[in-house]
């Protein structure tokens, strides 16, 4: 966007209002776009190029504008002046378009660390007045700022939390009440003996309950409060038998007040089902409860209170019914009914002296799922009431609302203390409805019929003073004011003719329990007694990993690693001690974010923030038949019927500025990063897949100049040409990265019974993920079972990848790929993270369905900063993440941007290489001589050069491999428009390689030589020279040269009549033809030549393949995957992962042709053990007979296996002499090396003679054991 500011009045005063004037223009398209949505829906794109779009108006854009303001505050624009010009549109998208009311001119005002921006959304197409449909050419636009005050809610954070000092015990209650804790309970439950006690040094910390505030402005708590408790006996300060404490406890749900409706809520909480308190001994008294002395005669007496009764049952989450979403948003419902069910909730509305005068109000809300129309009746004391109609829902629209809301509200007077209920669904078949909650509101007498009794009365908040009249009081009545949490005070109380009287100035709506001391009262349930803590401590940090406590030793192993490594300071959070201190022990996700602002406040080096756990949308496992999972809980929005707009976030935690948090909208002020393990093995192997690809050397190679886009066919080839823009940035801006482009539509569907599929497509994903790539880039459709409608990625072939040591950063703008907050699916993304022997470092990828257009414009801004070093340094993923993510921050597509989560660690560094390689001379030419270098085929060529560091210097103590790849001409490639949807598009790539070698450099400095094949496309055109170089240490560097010519042949061609040789392996060089392997195992073939191997992939028939079975039509090409050997180009390895061999017999084939075209080839044979069944064969021990020691030796199937080894040797009469254990990692399908030195098992040389043994082998993945293969019995002779 190219913008004229055109300045009004400038005042760079943070408390000033200003304006100023904008204009504008907008770029539009050729032509309409069409996308199809999850649900299958058209969507109708208008075509402009450098728009946003909205995520509750897909396909209608607006032109966005940040604009930096001095402070927080408002913003308000209007358009003074603007063109608009007439749109041309075809008639089958007419019906499609529509103009919604709430697409209109938005402006927000957000920030972070004190730097705000406000962010402005123009509307760019209307309907006229004459009902055409215009769109905006150019603008300009007026916007005045206005600054308010920031609201702060604390003046700052306590640095010691009660919870650090003294003796802990954590207690919990289930509900409101008073509970008792007496001689016995300290004894016999806590474990403490009383008598060594000082009852005054006993506290009782804890905070009331409810689920916490998530707007930040709204105060709470810091740390737990200490709470007033009553101690009977403790003025001796002895702990005798027969004393005890009394406290009043609130339960995790809140009774609330509603001013505009003076009526009381009682709020189910949504995280925890108890509230917990803290019983600590230390030095120092306890706070007590105070006694009132206040004895005023106030005008307004009550005799009667405000009582509330709920019925609310959290049984199902409606999406987690829906075939085609999952559970999903925070609103769980109770009762299930079919057209005409009934139920009856009598019993759960008793009203103990109810006053028939006073009316009774009644609050239900429902939900139902039919075609039709619908309603509920309720009959409530005889007299049948009417929800209000609820819509019907489009039950073959997968996008549409799952459920509709309906409601009841309904005043009456009432006849009696019980108010019968009952429920009926009025509806077709084929519906279903739900109850969500009824709430009703009814005034009591004040009468101790029951003790305790809670109490309170809006009718006092009309008047200064009020006063409260008990009947049917004992002489022994206390009524304790529980309004204040934690200042519990003793009402001063006068008792006569069995009427208690107290008096008190009116301060809000107070809130009372009276009960009898002697009475009978709840214990609370003892939970553990805890270690003294103190999150409030923390003053300096980088990054906090938050985990669960069975992850200990992983995340104290990740602390290790990246304050090594990175030099962050780490601090490690414990969930359950995060919510001691932020939520009084209850799960709740603001305690999190609350902590997580309290570090924002104190540091600006707070900035990353690991989740390291799974979650669950079932905060509470109300679905008690599925694994809970949910170690670290995640947002989930309000929304919880409509499929599209119900998600989980991540993001809510990193909103931390006092204007932010009562909706998801603001600048992320944190980088987050989530880890969705769910147990230690899949904990331990995020761990050592960060470690493995920050530090081990055997990661080191040219796989990190590699790229891959990958973009599905159809709608209109969105995705592609959104792709493709996306690639053709990044050759521009960044043409060190080699680029691989697998467009669907570019290979051949095939028809299958369950659909069409990509066969080759499939291949080739496999393939760059076996081969390594930095980045994998998909846009297109998927699930949670993989990507695209074809299945070029599913779950099988996830759990194949082997590139433990080439991980890739996956980016995976699709539908639903990692909807991790369902226990009940284990989804694409989760399993990519988690796959221990290869996969993902990191993903970028999304929880729920998003929209294609939205999809693009993210992961533009993501590739934007993902190469940028700063400083030299190589961006932290969650720094590239959050800042892509806060471009839309207040834009129309903000809830697209929320559903991309970050599944790794925030602060890993992308594995960039950190230095430079510089060609210096082709054939004795200096590069910047301005003479032009020509590579002809048949043509000896040397390349000088020297590695860099980052600033330009000559790094004269590197020495390493140098990785160089020389690419021939850029050609073009067409897609084959396969479907209706698709689009004949060509597309460049730059794959066909005349030379793969590794090199030496020392001190900085390399050379190299190599001759260029005959296959080369003879036309002249600009190559390209590749380069990775590796020291065996953390210091890497890359390069390229694209000024090369290639083309023609050379004037002294080198003759070669030497064809080279083939050596076939499976898995590793230990192979022999005719042994046994997996189903899946790797190519192996050693090639050896006199000049060089051709895999340039220009001409037919001379391509590097593979053939099983003789089956031609099966030929796989293995150019890509052909490594030399250093320094000999002649040379050289390939690797290749075979995939799903049938069990049985197979001959293997490798053809190699040469660079002159001369061709060999290598075979062997192997046999592939039924699927599953772990095989041994070939069992012997060499040498036999031996005299001193022999070594065992067999093949099996299960390659790339943790093995357990056990030999068992016998005499001839049966005896066991000698058992064998061994730990193996199998790294092929051949084990060798398993010594003995003929001692049996005390250590004593066995006799001479002869004796049998057996091979037994376990797999043990994970610490498990698992199949197992014994063989039959062999014999061995020992000579001695």
């Amino acid at each position: 966007m190219k913008s004229n500011l055109l300045l009004i009045l400038l005042l760079c005063v943070a408390n000033s209002v200003f304006s100023q004037q904008f204009s504008g223009e907008v770029k539009w398209g050729e032509k309409f776009r069409t996308e199809q949505s999850a649900g299958g829906k058209t969507i109708i794109i208008w075509p402009c190029t450098d728009c946003l779009y909205g995520d509750e108006n897909p396909g209608l854009p607006f032109k966005s504008l940040t604009i930096p303001v001095p402070s927080f505050g408002k913003m308000s624009c209007h358009i003074i002046s603007a063109k608009w010009e007439p749109v041309n549109i075809a008639s089958e998208y007419t019906p499609l378009l529509q103009m919604p009311e709430n697409y209109t001119l938005q402006s927000n005002v957000g920030g972070t660390r004190g730097k705000y921006s406000a962010f402005v959304s123009i509307p760019t197409v209307r309907k006229n007045a004459s009902g055409s449909w215009e769109r905006l050419l150019s603008y300009t636009l007026e916007a005045t700022f206005t600054p308010t005050i920031s609201v702060q809610t604390r003046n700052g954070w306590t640095t010691t939390s009660a919870l650090s000092t003294g003796d802990n015990y954590k207690v919990a209650v289930g509900a409101d009440g008073i509970y008792k804790l007496d001689y016995n309970f300290f004894k016999n439950t806590l474990g403490i003996d009383p008598n060594t006690i000082n009852p005054r040094h006993v506290k009782i910390f804890g905070n009331p309950g409810g689920m916490l505030p998530e707007a930040s402005s709204i105060d709470r708590p810091d740390d737990l409060i200490e709470n007033a408790i009553y101690f009977s006996g403790e003025d001796d300060e002895k702990f005798d038998a027969g004393d005890y404490i009394l406290f009043y406890a609130s339960g995790a749900n809140e009774k609330k007040y509603n001013e505009k409706t003076k009526l009381l809520n009682l709020v189910t909480n949504l995280y925890s089902a108890k509230n917990y308190y803290f019983i600590q001994i230390s030095g120092g008294n306890g706070k007590r409860i105070s006694q009132s002395i206040y004895n005023a005669n106030p005008a307004f007496w009550t005799n009667k209170f405000l009582d509330v009764k709920r019925v609310e049952d959290e049984k199902f989450n409606l999406l987690n019914s829906f075939e085609y979403a999952q559970g999903s948003g925070r609103r769980w419902f109770g009762d299930a009914f079919s057209a005409s069910t009934e139920k009856k909730y009598d019993s759960q509305f008793v009203f103990d002296d109810i006053i028939l005068t006073d009316t009774v109000f009644m609050y239900a809300e429902f939900a139902a799922r039919s075609s039709e129309f619908t309603k509920f009746t309720m009959t409530i004391l005889g007299k049948q009431v009417n929800s209000s109609q609820i819509s019907n829902t489009d039950l073959g629209d997968v996008e549409a609302y799952y459920a509709r809301y309906g409601n009841v509200n309904y005043k009456f007077l009432p006849t009696q203390s019980q108010i019968n209920t009952s429920v009926k669904f009025i509806a077709g078949n084929n519906s279903t409805g739900w109850l969500d909650y009824i709430e009703m509101n009814a005034y009591r007498k004040l009468n101790m019929a029951s003790s305790p009794l809670f109490f309170q009365d809006p009718n006092t908040l009309q008047y200064p003073e009020a006063g409260y009249e008990i009947s049917n009081a004992k002489p022994n009545l206390w009524v304790w004011n529980i309004s204040t949490p934690g200042n519990v005070v003793k009402e001063n109380v006068t008792i006569s003719n069995n009427t208690a009287r107290f008096s008190r100035q009116v301060n809000g709506l107070e809130r009372f329990v009276s009960f009898y001391p002697d009475g009978n009262y709840n214990t609370p349930e003892y939970v553990s007694k805890i270690e003294n803590q103190n999150l409030h401590g923390i003053e300096q940090t980088n990054m906090v990993i938050l985990y669960e406590k069975s992850f200990e030793q992983q995340v104290m192993k990740l602390k290790s690693h990246r304050e090594s490594k990175s030099g962050l300071k780490i601090s490690l959070v414990r969930i359950d001690q995060l919510y001691n201190e932020f939520s009084s022990g209850r799960q709740d996700i603001s305690a999190i974010r609350d902590f997580s602002r309290m570090l924002y406040s104190r540091t600006p080096d707070y900035k990353y923030l690991l989740l390291f756990g799974d979650a669950s949308f079932d905060y509470k496992n109300n679905l008690n038949n599925q694994p809970h999972l949910n170690f670290i809980p995640v947002f989930e929005t309000e929304e919880s019927l409509n499929p599209v707009y119900s998600y989980p976030t991540d993001d809510f935690f990193g909103l931390l500025d006092p204007e932010e948090g009562k909706d998801l909208k603001g600048v992320l002020d944190i980088s987050i990063g989530r880890m969705p393990v769910n147990n230690a093995e899949q904990a331990e192997t995020a761990i050592n897949k960060i470690i493995q690809y920050d530090t081990n050397p055997d990661g080191m190679r040219d796989w990190r100049n590699r790229i891959v886009f990958s973009a599905d066919d159809e709608d209109q080839n969105m995705h592609l040409d959104d792709t493709e823009g996306i690639a053709k940035k990044i050759t521009v801006t960044h043409p060190v990265y080699n680029q691989n482009k697998i467009y669907l539509d570019a290979f051949q569907q095939v028809a299958t019974p369950g659909g069409d599929r990509i066969p080759e497509a499939n291949n080739a994903i496999n393939n760059d993920i076996f081969k390594g790539s930095l980045v994998y880039c998909y846009l297109g459709h998927g699930g949670p079972k993989g990507l695209a409608q074809e299945r070029v990625v599913n779950i099988s072939d996830i759990n194949s990848w082997t590139n433990f040591d080439r991980l890739a950063l996956f980016i995976t703008a699709t539908c639903t790929f990692t909807g991790f907050d369902d226990p009940s699916i284990y989804s694409g993304g989760e399993q990519t993270f988690n796959n221990p022997k290869g996969g993902a470092i990191a993903l970028l990828t999304t929880t729920r369905a998003v929209y294609a257009i939205s999809n693009a414009a993210l992961v533009r801004t993501v590739y934007d900063s993902l190469f940028q070093k700063i400083n030299c340094l190589n961006p932290r993923l969650g720094d590239v993440c959050r800042s892509s993510k806060d471009n839309f921050a207040f834009s129309p597509n903000l809830s697209n941007a929320r559903k991309f989560l970050l599944v790794g660690d925030p602060s890993i560094q992308i594995a960039i290489p950190s230095g430079n390689v510089e060609t210096t001379k082709i054939n004795g030419h200096l590069t910047n001589s301005g003479v032009g270098d020509t590579l002809s085929a048949l043509q000896k060529v040397s390349i000088e050069g020297r590695v860099l560091s980052c600033s330009g210097q000559l790094l004269d103590d590197f020495n390493g491999k140098l990785y160089v790849t020389i690419f021939d001409k850029a050609k073009d490639y067409k897609t084959l428009a396969q479907d209706k949807g698709s689009a004949v598009t060509s597309f460049s790539l730059q794959k066909n390689v005349i030379f793969k070698g590794v090199a030496s450099v020392e001190k900085g400095l390399f050379s190299f030589s190599f001759v260029v094949p005959k296959d080369i496309d003879y036309k002249y055109g600009l190559g390209k020279i590749s380069y990775y170089a590796e020291n065996g240490t953390d210091l890497d560097a890359a390069g390229y040269y694209d000024k090369i010519v290639i083309g023609g042949t050379a004037t002294n061609p080198i003759s070669d009549d030497t064809p080279p040789v083939v050596n076939v392996f499976l898995n590793d060089e230990n192979f022999v033809k005719g042994g046994i392997t997996e189903a899946s195992p790797v190519l192996l073939a050693k090639i050896t030549d006199d000049l060089g191997i051709n895999i340039t992939g220009s001409s037919i028939g001379h391509d590097l393949t593979a053939v099983i079975d003789e089956n031609t039509q099966g030929e796989i090409i293995l150019n890509d995957f052909f490594e030399s050997e250093l320094n000999n180009p002649a040379k050289g390895t390939v690797r290749y992962p075979l995939k799903d061999i049938a069990p049985g017999v197979h001959t293997l084939k490798v053809k190699a042709w040469d660079i002159s075209n001369k061709s060999g080839e290598g075979t062997t044979e192997f046999t592939v053990a039924e699927n599953g069944v772990l095989a041994l064969a070939h069992v012997l021990n060499y040498p036999n007979p031996f005299t001193s020691s022999t070594s065992f030796q067999f093949e099996h199937n299960f390659g790339n296996k943790n093995l357990h080894v056990r030999i068992s040797i016998y005499s001839v009469s049966g005896s066991l002499v000698k058992t064998i254990h061994q730990g193996i990692q199998a790294t092929g399908s051949r084990i060798t090396g398993i010594n003995w030195d003929g001692k049996d098992d005390y250590g004593n040389d066995l006799a001479r003679g002869v004796y049998i043994y057996k091979v037994k082998i376990s797999e043990t993945e994970g610490g498990v054991a698992g199949k197992k293969a014994e063989s039959d019995y062999e014999k061995l002779v020992i000579l001695k």
